[in-house]
């Protein structure tokens, strides 16, 4: 009988060693995130692409040729190119493989496959995904469940990472219904909401650590880290409303330390978010007097007619004397066409400044990012202003 405890506490010691190894291995793997100093050449390596393969098992030739896969995948980047969509087909064995474009860190793909499969996947170095169709024709899967396994290096966080989101999902869904009730609250003085919102966000906190208590793992910092990067996110959107107390310094100190660890809809919202606060706060959108780029644009000869008359009737209503309401407008119209690349530089140079002020430069490089990301007339504005003031 002693024999038979010993060799079973031997049994249990081997397995604490093991587990001690796995985990102490992982975590001196260096944590990239696109703040990293190191990122630069991590990104431009093609080697750090990760590859995300799978296989369709027990498909018949026809569901094989029937069966789509669509996919879209999050990116750091603003407007219409944060998700960048792709499709594929099974090849005639039912394996698939996607194709990645970049080099980014735990990059959240949302993939869909025919009618069997649909959730998030994190690609980071490799990844296989098996989905077995004798089991998923009766019962498609959302996220994970009976017939899919996540395999390969990145097997293990895609398991951890989509067992944490169903981990007693209806409750973390309603807690996330009333954060944005409370959000959008507009009766709510701001104490009484910055109360609530955390409150709100202790639920899940607490939610967080019961699951990574369930489930230890060299990765729960992913689960905490996706949930700063929405709790700050939502607190720059709401920040970004004019009629809000300017930001705690305390918090926004918090929030300029912040580096999301994922490119997902979490991680790149929050700097999109930050950015559109960033925005805000260094006086971007500010009223502006038109007369006051007279100098700073190309002005043909009947633009600088328009702004001698502009100015007159300018002059006209701070006065109080009686104007052309109509002609003002026309000319308040027309200048602000003439003007709009001077005004984008305008308006582009005084955020750039400021971010170059707050944060420090990988951060600062990221923002800027928003601004180029945004469409070929911001491209060409913060090419102009960048190279102008260097």
């Amino acid at each position: 009988m002693q024999a038979k405890k010993l060799k079973t506490m031997k049994v249990k010691i081997t397995i604490l060693l093991l587990t001690s190894f796995f985990i102490i291995s992982c975590n001196s793997e260096e944590k990239i995130s696109l703040e990293n100093a190191k990122f630069d050449n991590y990104f431009f390596n093609s080697k750090n692409i990760p590859v995300v393969k799978g296989k369709v098992l027990n498909l018949t030739d026809d569901e094989i040729i029937n069966t789509k896969i669509e996919y879209s995948i999050v990116t750091p980047f603003a407007g219409n190119k944060r998700i960048v969509k792709k499709n594929g087909l099974l090849n005639p064995d039912g394996t698939f493989e996607l194709e990645i474009d970049y080099a980014f860190p735990y990059q959240q793909i949302w993939i869909n496959v025919g009618k069997y499969y649909y959730t998030g996947i994190y690609a980071n170095k490799e990844l296989y995904i098996e989905l077995d169709a004798n089991i998923l024709r009766t019962k498609p899967v959302y996220i994970n469940g009976a017939g899919v396994r996540y395999l390969g290096i990145d097997g293990a966080v895609n398991s951890l990472l989509n067992n944490h989101i169903l981990y007693k999902r209806k409750k973390q869904l309603n807690i996330r219904n009333l954060i944005s009730m409370v959000k959008n609250n507009k009766k709510l003085d701001y104490k009484t909401f910055l109360s609530k919102y955390d409150s709100l966000h202790a639920l899940l906190y607490k939610i967080d650590d019961e699951f990574i208590d369930k489930n230890p793992s060299p990765y729960s910092y992913l689960i905490k880290n996706e949930r700063m990067s929405n709790y700050y996110r939502e607190l720059c959107d709401k920040h970004e409303d004019s009629k809000e107390p300017k930001m705690a310094k305390n918090l926004f100190k918090k929030i300029k330390k912040h580096r999301p660890y994922l490119v997902s809809n979490e991680g790149s919202t929050f700097y999109n978010y930050l950015f559109a606060y960033i925005e805000k706060r260094a006086g971007t959108y500010d009223k502006y007097e038109i007369f006051n780029f007279k100098d700073y644009s190309k002005l043909t000869d009947l633009d600088t007619k328009n702004m001698i008359e502009f100015s007159r009737i300018k002059d006209q209503v701070n006065k109080n004397q009686p104007y052309d309401t109509i002609r003002l407008k026309k000319l308040t119209r027309r200048l602000n066409l003439s003007l709009l690349d001077t005004i984008n530089a305008f308006r582009t140079l005084k955020t750039i400044n400021y971010i170059d002020t707050v944060f420090k430069d990988n951060k600062a490089d990221l923002l800027k990012l928003q601004i180029s990301s945004r469409d070929p007339q911001g491209k060409l504005t913060l090419f102009q202003v960048v190279f102008h003031n260097n």
